[in-house]
């Protein structure tokens, strides 16, 4: 069965805790798009360390983790977090870690790039660390980069002539507008070779891999790291993060082209959170004490180990275009607990901005009018229960149940789970009397 998880709306901060229990049961784990721009954090006895390219799976033994065809792989950091589980005594092998020959290579050059860029652009607000993605993506898109294949054979004239062009236009930016010194092609084939020699057993045609596990009644799991708004095509532009982000691009991305997924959960937080920069009217929507103590609550469950991120109520407008957008059969509803001990809760159920009031956005909408745009908010009655251990839709207190249902209701979707408390167990079926599993 192939079944893709992915956010609804910016980067859900619930996205990590569904993400780790889908996992569970996941033979296969994809990520099929993006770079090391996002994270979640391993914890064991002797230390925590955050990592961003090796999917969550890495630590469940059986289950196999491909980084797709549609990946921006930088390979340094890549072998820097498969040292890091060496470290944590965790087992990395071609066996449970496989990389599309077709995904995108992020050279030392695109990091570089990205850094001297920011300083030329004065860009002091930027919220994450250059990483290079966008300038691997771009090349991609002007067919000068280089793929994990390409690495298997870089001595084709058609790679050195490709790797020749590249460095030529990377050293007119360097040299005459970021005042830099001009790259050598040696030392980039050098660094290609190196990364070759390492990689060569991960690299394959993760594609026939996957479409192989599917014929077998294995259980494949697709996941973005990135929500629906941080899509370049359909998402929050120009403030959209990357490409590909939403769950309808899994099996293209992964080297399924012409496959459908047999199932699409989307998943949506109880609260508004994202990372970077752009607009994001949630963050306007609530006192500066309601975000001091909801960010509180979340950095005691582990919910907010990004120091960088933003929060906000319920964003209703944002979130039922997410859902047109990702068109899931069911949502994954997280972070109900966070909003235990208030006793008013408050809900954007609209815009105000160029004259007019929005609760529909259309693509017309979703670009840069949003930063203009001002938050309308309604309040709705909280609770002060404690909801970590709650298996059962009928022992939620009333306003809670109600909470569920206004935000339902908002979404335009179904919600199919509801996760409660710290992250353990499989969450409350909102549409049944009795606990269940997720399944």
């Amino acid at each position: 069965m192939l079944t893709g998880i992915g956010s609804v709306n910016w980067n859900d901060p619930g996205m990590r805790q569904a993400a780790g229990l889908m996992t569970e049961t996941a033979d296969v784990l994809v990520h099929y798009q993006g770079g090391n721009d996002t994270g979640w954090t391993l914890t064991r006895p002797e230390g925590s360390y955050l990592f961003s390219l090796l999917p969550e799976g890495i630590l469940h033994d059986g289950t196999v983790c491909v980084l797709g065809d549609g990946m921006v792989i930088d390979l340094d950091y890549l072998r820097h977090e498969i040292s890091m589980m060496n470290y944590f005594h965790v087992r990395v092998t071609p066996e449970n870690l496989k990389l599309s020959s077709r995904a995108a290579v992020c050279l030392p050059l695109h990091v570089r790039q990205d850094v001297l860029a920011d300083q030329f652009y004065h860009a002091s607000g930027r919220t994450q660390p250059p990483a290079g993605i966008a300038y691997a993506y771009a090349d991609q898109i002007t067919r000068v980069g280089l793929t994990l294949g390409d690495l298997l054979h870089l001595e084709l004239p058609e790679n050195q002539y490709r790797m020749r062009r590249l460095l030529a236009g990377k050293n007119l930016l360097m040299t005459r507008i970021y005042d830099q010194q001009p790259l050598e092609l040696s030392e980039m084939l050098q660094w290609c070779s190196e990364q070759a020699k390492f990689f060569a057993p991960f690299i394959c045609d993760t594609g026939a891999f996957i479409e192989s596990a599917d014929a077998a009644g294995k259980n494949v799991l697709f996941r973005a790291p990135l929500g629906a708004l941080s899509d370049v095509s359909y998402g929050f532009y120009p403030n959209a993060a990357c490409f590909h982000t939403l769950l309808g691009y899994a099996p293209i991305c992964s080297g399924l082209p012409g496959r459908m997924l047999d199932r699409t959960i989307g998943v949506m937080s109880a609260v508004s959170g994202t990372v970077g920069d752009g607009p994001f009217p949630a963050g306007k929507a609530a006192d500066k004490n309601w975000e001091e103590r909801l960010s509180a609550k979340m950095q005691r469950q582990g919910d907010d180990s990004d120091a960088a991120l933003r929060i906000g109520p319920f964003d209703a407008v944002a979130t039922e275009y997410g859902v047109r957008c990702q068109h899931p059969e069911s949502i994954l509803l997280t972070g109900l607990n966070l909003l235990s001990g208030f006793s008013v809760i408050p809900i954007v159920t609209g815009y105000r901005y160029g004259g007019k009031t929005v609760q529909h956005l259309s693509a017309l909408d979703a670009g840069s009018a949003i930063g203009e745009a001002e938050p309308i908010v309604t309040g709705v009655p909280g609770w002060s229960e404690d909801l970590t251990g709650i298996s059962c839709f009928d022992q939620l207190p009333e306003n809670a149940k109600a909470y569920i249902r206004t935000l339902e209701k908002l979404a335009g979707c179904r919600i199919g789970r509801v996760l409660t408390g710290d992250g353990s167990g499989s969450g409350l079926d909102p549409h049944s009397t009795n606990a269940d599993s997720l399944s």
